[in-house]
């Protein structure tokens, strides 16, 4: 059997940062629980689909090069976090490269991770990205949530900083942005889960 190739792209969530072992991160334990082994992780920390981070270059710049050279039959983008200019350009001429270059590829956009409750950016650009894959006619998966405690990710502390409100208190590491180790399986299972 040879298992489709798919592709993760995004940012440092996608990269691993949080977990405590190099490529232990949601992406890779998705790998593992698709029993997928054929996944390949394109995570830029910092970066989004406008913004950059200490020249690395955003999604909209890398989207021939980091996901249509590679060939994947299914791509994943998760991004949005860092994005705080209007991403809608950027969504949309991503899709379009990609489209354009894997016509018969399947395409998941994820709304913004968040680190707790979404802040009103990521609430909008998670709108942006929903209103893109309804257009484009990809598929659209919503970790972020529309309100307090419907995301993924509720409440206002991390494993170094309980909070008692959500259960962001078990799922992000005490940086306050990433996800720590259980936090990676979390994103893992749950996006498997609407996969």
């Amino acid at each position: 059997v040879n298992p489709k190739k798919a592709l993760v792209a995004g940012d440092s969530f996608t990269e691993g940062t949080g977990a405590t072992a190099q490529g232990s991160g949601y992406a890779t334990r998705l790998s593992e629980i698709s029993g997928n082994f054929n996944l390949v992780v394109s995570g830029s920390g910092g970066t989004g689909y406008v913004a950059t981070n200490n020249g690395r270059p955003n999604l909209e710049t890398r989207a021939q090069t980091d996901i249509v050279d590679q060939s994947p039959d299914i791509v994943i983008i998760a991004m949005g976090i860092n994005d705080s200019l209007d991403i809608t350009s950027a969504v949309t001429n991503t899709v379009d490269t990609i489209q354009t270059g894997l016509p018969n590829a399947t395409i998941v956009l994820v709304g913004s991770w968040t680190a707790g409750e979404a802040t009103g950016q990521m609430i909008t650009n998670t709108a942006i990205i929903e209103s893109v894959a309804n257009s484009k006619g990809v598929y659209f998966i919503n970790p972020t949530g529309t309100a307090n405690g419907d995301g993924w990710v509720t409440g206002t502390g991390n494993d170094g900083n309980l909070q008692g409100d959500g259960n962001a208190d078990i799922f992000v590491s005490s940086d306050g942005t990433h996800p720590n180790d259980a936090g990676h399986e979390f994103h893992a299972q749950r996006l498997y889960n609407s996969l």
